[in-house]
């Protein structure tokens, strides 16, 4: 008779891959993905080494899953940010919540260096652009680009907190050509909240 996995298998299988990914996330967040050892993630997700193997070939697939694992997080942080009135304010609230979500230096960095990182930001700032000003349509990945590399400037350089999400929100709407009178009515409504 052949074996099947039971259903209690592979909810433990899915948990030990969802640990994995987690520890991942966690290591390259203190230490940066240059630094990533499988020692250090099996020993963060309370796994034995081997076990990473199960779920993953090597050290670049467990990148690739903690990468689309903190794309889904910020995407899902951007949209519920979005108010029920499209314009400048969502873009704003998309910038200052995509800004804080970059708490580590090292985790930032990491995603920033990850192509399906960058582009799957990239289509969301752009959705949020065609819903928000008016950009042409073959303007808009550019423009997103543009947002996300000041927001990455600008977060090596202030760091974390109000001060540096206020400039990034500001330089990135100056550089994508948005009047500054929407940018300062979006921001005053923003910082109301």
């Amino acid at each position: 008779m052949a074996y099947r996995k039971t259903a209690l298998v592979h909810a433990k299988s899915k948990a030990m891959r969802e640990a994995i990914v987690a520890a991942t996330i966690d290591t390259i967040a203190r230490a940066g993905a240059d630094k990533l050892s499988t020692d250090a993630v099996a020993k963060r997700a309370s796994v034995a080494a081997g076990s990473l193997y199960t779920h993953f070939a090597d050290k670049t697939e467990m990148i690739a899953a903690a990468t689309a694992q903190v794309l889904a997080e910020d995407i899902a942080a951007m949209r519920e940010s979005e108010s029920f009135a499209p314009g400048p304010f969502d873009l704003v609230q998309a910038i200052m919540v995509l800004y804080a979500r970059f708490e580590s230096p090292h985790l930032a960095k990491a995603m920033l260096a990850a192509p399906a990182y960058r582009e799957g930001i990239r289509d969301e700032l752009a959705g949020i652009l065609k819903r928000a000003v008016d950009i042409p349509l073959r303007e808009r990945k550019t423009a997103a680009m543009v947002i996300l590399a000041v927001i990455h400037v600008l977060y090596e350089s202030f760091g974390a907190g109000a001060k540096g999400a206020q400039a990034a929100v500001g330089y990135s709407l100056r550089a994508i050509d948005i009047p500054n009178a929407a940018i300062i009515r979006a921001l005053d409504r923003y910082l109301a909240l």
